[in-house]
Order: C-alpha cells, then structure tokens, then sequence
C-alpha cells in the first residue's frame, strides 16, 4: 500500500486493482480497480516555521467484484462505496507520509521542490535545511474516489 500511496503523491499513479473490506457486510471483500482521474495537486508552505503540505487527489473506480450481492444501480451503494473507499485511501496515504517524515526522516516523495519554488535563491532556500524541516512536516490530504460503473452485481 505504502508503494501506491508513493505514486500517488508523486503523480505516477496510474491504476490498481484494491481489495477493501465491504461497507456494507463485515468479512465481506469488495475488489476495486482504481485510476488516476487527473494528476495530483500538492501545495507546499512553512506555517509557523513548520512545513504544511497539502495534497489533493481524484480517483475513480470501478467496482470488479464482490462476495456478495450488490446493487450498483443504487445511488446510496455507490456513495457508501465513494466515503468508504476515500477515507480507506485517505488514512492510508496519511500514514505514508507520516511516516516518511517523522519515522524515517526522509522526503521521498520531493515535496521539497514545491517549497523551492517559493524562494528567491536557491541558498535561502538551502538556508531553512528541508532534509531537516520535513520531520517536523504537518499534512493534509484531500481525497475523492468517485466510484462509476455500468455493472450490475445482484443475485440471478
């Protein structure tokens, strides 16, 4: 997942077939095929000395299958599916990013480059030393998935 999360917050993403457990049955699976629906957008600013990164993200999905019967015709499944599967993702790609700055320390995901851009030298900003500052990094993510399908998944 933490892979995912990556090509997601460095605009790479492009699909992904995610298994998520069902909003509407427990021990229950729903097999999502994700994609990309336009690119991600970051916004990097120092607040209050500290980095604030926030992040907004489209994806659609289909859903491929489940364990279950599910009428996708209904309007409230598929926003049932919509919040489920946006907050799963959300909380996900948080905790990627968490992790990545106060665990290891480490801006792989270059969202120094976006703060770069705010400076008028390249010394100033090799001056705020960003390897350092982004452990103290603050995010904020914000997260659709808008589920479509033609399908219809009921009992035959």
């Amino acid at each position: 997942m933490d892979s995912i999360c990556h090509l997601i917050c460095t605009n790479s993403f492009k699909s992904t077939t995610l298994s998520i457990p069902s909003p509407f049955i427990q021990n229950q699976i729903l097999d999502l095929n994700i994609q990309n629906d336009g690119s991600s957008k970051v916004n990097v600013s120092l607040l209050n000395g500290s980095p604030y990164i926030n992040i907004d993200v489209n994806l659609k999905a289909t859903v491929d299958s489940a364990e279950f019967n599910l009428d996708l015709s209904d309007n409230e499944n598929l926003l049932l599916i919509n919040k489920y599967a946006s907050s799963l993702v959300k909380h996900n790609i948080l905790d990627y990013l968490y992790k990545t700055s106060k665990d290891y320390h480490s801006d792989i995901a270059g969202f120094g480059k976006y703060l770069a851009s705010s400076f008028s030298t390249i010394d100033e900003f090799k001056n705020i030393d960003w390897p350092n500052l982004y452990s103290d990094s603050f995010f904020n993510v914000n997260l659709n998935v808008d589920v479509i399908t033609g399908y219809l998944l009921v009992q035959s």
